[in-house]
């Protein structure tokens, strides 16, 4: 057979090789693909509740972290209300701190999670 001739039917060039091949039954889509696509609508609903739950959780940790922080620092608050800070003052203070929290947990986070993905490659869909 030439090299760039075109078969009708694959079973052609099967038989001039002299390969034989079992041909497997097929599905239609009927079935089978719906309930793959249920499975697949499943487990993206579930992964979105799990998010949104990863949220408020780390939404109430961030809570604790910051009330903590600003009640250790209530002398030092007051002393500053003394001195002449305004509440706006008060407020750039205890921000930029929670904005410093943030920024350092997002960084050993994604630091983390490289490392994890470096470690078992085999956990993630490359």
């Amino acid at each position: 057979m030439p090299p760039g001739q075109a078969l009708a039917d694959p079973r052609d060039g099967q038989r001039a090789f002299g390969i034989r091949i079992r041909h497997c039954s097929t599905l239609s889509a009927g079935p089978g693909f719906s309930d793959s696509i249920v499975g697949i609508a499943y487990v993206a609903v579930m992964m979105g509740i799990l998010g949104s739950l990863r949220s408020v959780l780390a939404s109430v940790g961030v809570y604790g972290v910051m009330s903590y922080a600003v009640s250790e620092r209530t002398n030092e608050i007051g002393v500053r209300m003394a001195m002449g800070a305004t509440a706006s003052d008060i407020q750039r203070l205890v921000l930029g701190k929670g904005a410093v929290l943030t920024l350092v947990a997002w960084a050993s986070d994604c630091r983390l999670r490289s490392l994890w993905r470096t470690l078992f490659p085999a956990y993630f869909l490359e």
